[in-house]
């Protein structure tokens, strides 16, 4: 069943009607895999729906077209599994139907790191392509996955970069105060790298201390030396 509704979609360039994602829901129901197939299908709507333009289209563009294909294609994820299993409980449903979820997550995930998701090749992608296409840095080339970098959404990244590695400092201060601060001497040296601190932060750097309800910044004696020299 599987393989028939993937030769089908493949014959097609994935340019899917409702009926052939109920067929691809109920192959999943008697035990096929289909995140993939399914990913290309929304792939290419989102890519009939944005155009062939010169100009990337913005992120939040790009997300409510999915969020619009998603929207299309789902309630036929749903009908192919309760016409395959009408008495199925929600539980058993919800875990079936995850396919659908998680091609849609990884599709996002792509655009959020600012990439133009017409660039991508529905026939050929792959989940791991995209998911490492998504995570990768700046001006690494990903098979079917050209860059084409949002600073919006490369902002939003370094945010939630920022957000998780202030958490697993605070932590790590709990257990040594000696390993959080070389943790964050390292970071901020791999920062100086890319952005050169003493001409941002008028020769401070954060290092890390504990106190009861707070982080300091101090100034980091090293910079002070650079500023007057």
């Amino acid at each position: 069943m599987i393989e028939s509704i993937t030769n089908t979609l493949a014959q097609q360039n994935y340019v899917a009607s409702s009926d052939d994602v109920k067929a691809l829901a109920r192959a999943v129901v008697r035990g096929g895999q289909a995140s993939t197939d399914y990913m290309k299908v929304l792939l290419v709507e989102c890519q009939s729906r944005l155009g062939k333009g010169r100009r990337a289209p913005s992120v939040e563009t790009q997300l409510q077209v999915l969020h619009d294909a998603a929207d299309k294609f789902y309630p036929a994820v749903l009908e192919g599994i309760n016409e395959e299993q009408p008495n199925i409980t929600p539980k058993e449903r919800n875990s079936l139907s995850n396919f659908a979820r998680t091609a849609k997550a990884e599709i996002r995930k792509y655009i959020e790191a600012g990439l133009d998701v017409r660039l991508v090749d529905p026939t050929m992608v792959t989940k791991r392509g995209i998911r490492q296409a998504a995570v990768a840095p700046p001006g690494t080339a990903q098979p079917n996955a050209p860059s084409n970098a949002s600073a919006e959404a490369l902002l939003r990244t370094v945010k939630r970069a920022e957000r998780m590695m202030a958490n697993a400092l605070k932590a790590l201060v709990d257990i040594s105060e000696d390993m959080a601060e070389q943790a964050a001497n390292d970071i901020l040296t791999a920062i100086d790298k890319i952005v050169p601190l003493e001409d941002h932060s008028l020769g401070e750097s954060t290092i890390i201390t504990k106190a009861p309800t707070q982080w300091h910044r101090q100034p980091n004696p090293a910079a002070q030396l650079h500023r007057s020299a």
